[in-house]
């Protein structure tokens, strides 16, 4: 019996015959040694009980470490805390449903916090002129680019701030070409994409991936065309 209570076994009559080399009906043929045995049994009992009534409360304890960690507290992480197998967690609802629960806390608590930091990190990129790729926010806010891949909240908040960065650099950049142009047409020089390309000291390549900038230069050289056609007043 203090062997099996040593070593944390569980206490039956089978065990206990096991050790001794006894059926348990040899066991329980002697009057002294059954009495032993069934006393055992019912401290066993008690303390499986007060085992059983202390467990939720030890459960929090374990989810409160594992948050205190910043560990996802899943119920393999919460059995090895408490020493015990997963399949006994899996077996109380309530135990099961608790640890969900606070996984579930604690993936939301970390979704908002990397929202912060890769909006933080926006910020940061934008005032140093770096374009907001996947890459660089990740790079930036300390944490690796497959977030954006398996979070659709985290990549649809990427796709935003991306979008008004390019909106705001094609904003910018419509200003720079709108003056080049004007500053031609001062000059009374033609209007061409290298001529613009050299004002605003930008490629071609680049300055014909923003739609409103080839528009606008589209548009003037149209004119331009009109305007040298014969019979054009």
């Amino acid at each position: 019996i203090e062997h099996l209570q040593a070593n944390d076994q569980r206490i039956s009559w089978n065990a206990i015959g096991s050790l001794v080399g006894r059926s348990w009906q040899q066991l329980s043929s002697d009057p002294q040694v059954a009495t032993l045995i069934k006393n055992a049994l019912s401290d066993a009992a008690k303390h499986r009980q007060q085992w059983e009534q202390n467990l939720p409360n030890r459960v929090q304890d374990a989810i409160a470490a594992c948050l205190a960690r910043n560990e996802p507290p899943t119920q393999k992480i919460i059995a090895q805390e408490l020493g015990i197998s997963r399949h006994i967690l899996s077996k109380r609802p309530d135990l099961s449903t608790s640890i969900i629960q606070a996984n579930r806390q604690m993936n939301e608590s970390l979704r908002h916090t990397r929202m912060a930091r890769i909006q933080a990190a926006a910020v940061a990129l934008k005032q140093r002129g770096i374009p907001l790729t996947q890459r660089a926010l990740a790079a930036e806010a300390g944490t690796y680019r497959g977030i954006f891949l398996y979070d659709p909240e985290l990549r649809a908040v990427w796709q935003s701030l991306a979008e008004d960065d390019a909106r705001e650099k094609e904003d910018e950049l419509v200003r720079r070409v709108q003056a080049a142009i004007q500053q031609l047409e001062a000059e009374n020089k033609r209007i061409s994409l290298r001529a613009i390309e050299q004002r605003v000291s930008l490629s071609r390549s680049a300055l014909i991936r923003y739609p409103r900038v080839f528009c606008i230069f589209k548009a003037y050289h149209l004119l331009q065309r009109a305007n040298l056609a014969p019979g054009a007043e």
